[in-house]
């Protein structure tokens, strides 16, 4: 039982470190630049504008490590860790067993999608963990 509360710390370490290692260095093609400026100078991104993402890009881009770039990519890291965290907890509120919900978070933890938007800065890594926290609440 006590190994199972340490389950979704090594999850996000287990996806951080994998999303880390791809993790794009520089600006990345599409809207990736966009985001970045909009995140380093608090503007606007294209409509809608994507404050809630632009808000915690800016929190990213004040950390000490690395290029602007870097720093900023690893928000959408983060976030595909804890899209992954939070689907165990989901999975297991619904089903009340851990290794199905660990079972589930590893399966999308392989998935291209969420592998592509998991290493560049882009907003879907946060939509995920938000449809996700609203099925689970």
């Amino acid at each position: 039982m006590k190994k199972q509360r340490l389950l979704p710390m090594i999850i996000f370490l287990l996806a951080w470190g994998f999303f880390l290692k791809g993790l794009s260095p520089s600006v990345y093609v599409g809207d990736n630049g966009d985001f970045m400026a909009a995140a380093v100078t608090l503007g606007l991104a294209h409509p809608t504008g994507y404050p809630t993402f632009i808000l915690s890009a800016k929190i990213f881009s004040l950390i000490p490590l690395g290029e602007i770039a870097f720093r900023l990519n690893l928000l959408s890291a983060c976030l595909g860790g804890l899209t992954l965290v939070s689907l165990f907890f989901f999975t297991r509120f619904i089903l009340a067993d851990w290794l199905t919900a660990l079972s589930a978070a590893l399966v999308m933890l392989g998935t291209v999608t969420l592998y592509s938007q998991s290493v560049i800065l882009e907003v879907y890594t946060l939509n995920a963990w938000l449809i996700i926290m609203t099925f689970w609440f």
